[in-house]
C-alpha cells in the first residue's frame, strides 16, 4: 500500500500573524498599498484596535490573551542608594 503523505507547513511564523487564508497578486507596490489602505479604511475603531493588540501580542511570542493571565508577574525592586 503506498503511504499517506502528511500536509506539512514550512514556515514556522506564528498563525495569529495570518487572518486570511488567501493570498492576492499585485502588480505593483503601490497596487499593493493601495489595497492596504482601502482595507484598514474599511475597518472600524475597534478592530483596528484589536488588529493592533493581536500584532503586539504576536510580537512576544504570544498566541492567546489568556496566556497573560498566568504569566508570572515578577518585579525586582532594588533599594535605592
Amino acid at each position: 500500500m503506498p503511504k499517506e503523505k502528511k500536509n506539512i507547513s514550512i514556515a514556522s511564523e506564528p498563525e495569529a500573524a495570518y487572518e486570511k487564508k488567501t493570498i492576492q497578486r499585485f502588480s505593483s507596490f503601490e497596487e499593493r498599498d493601495n489595497d492596504r489602505l482601502k482595507y484598514f479604511a474599511s475597518l472600524s475603531p475597534e478592530e483596528l484596535l484589536k488588529n493592533l493588540k493581536k500584532m503586539v501580542l504576536a510580537s512576544f511570542g504570544i498566541k492567546d490573551e489568556a496566556e497573560l493571565k498566568n504569566a508570572p508577574r515578577i518585579i525586582n525592586l532594588h533599594p535605592r542608594p
